[in-house]
């Protein structure tokens, strides 16, 4: 590492172990398409599609939907990414960076396509949901079972509906 290079630390860190993962999973074996959702709504995804999705998710409920932090998280990525094209850095590292943009964004339009970077309740329900998601899919990816993780499906109704209550 060059010394001028500043370690890595909190949202911008979290993003681009994500990115890491998402490169090594992205050129492994396997099916380049995956079948995804629930019973009934059942789809198939490109394999970097599913795992963008799948991260920026993540990267979301890391940072509790905050529109302001997945902007600096997106910087942070852009001002690292020049650093290490200028300084010669690895092309894994280089490639990190630019997918950790690219999860800072697909994260910002989720907040911004739910109405999420402008209401905090909306933001609550999405960060909420969000994680349930995130654990579904897991539950269902590695153990297949969902509830292993995420219980009964009415605890995220409950939980939302305590979001609405205040």
């Amino acid at each position: 590492m060059p010394s001028s290079e500043q370690p890595l630390s909190g949202d911008h860190l979290h993003a681009w172990m994500s990115a890491l993962n998402l490169r090594l999973y992205d050129h492994g074996p396997g099916p380049r398409e995956m079948v995804v959702g629930g019973r009934g709504e059942e789809r198939v995804l490109d394999r970097r599609e599913r795992l963008v999705d799948s991260y920026a998710r993540d990267l979301l409920v890391h940072v509790g939907g905050d529109p302001d932090r997945l902007l600096a998280v997106a910087t942070e990525a852009r001002r690292k990414h020049g650093e290490r094209v200028a300084h010669g850095g690895s092309q894994r590292k280089i490639e990190a960076e630019l997918i950790a943009i690219e999860l800072a964004e697909h994260a910002a339009r989720i907040v911004r396509d739910a109405g999420a970077d402008t209401d905090p309740k909306a933001r609550e329900r999405l960060v909420a949901a969000t994680e349930h998601q995130n654990l579904r899919d897991t539950g269902e990816l590695f153990l297949g079972d969902a509830k292993v993780l995420v219980g009964d499906p009415t605890d995220l109704a409950v939980r939302l509906d305590e979001i609405d209550r205040g």
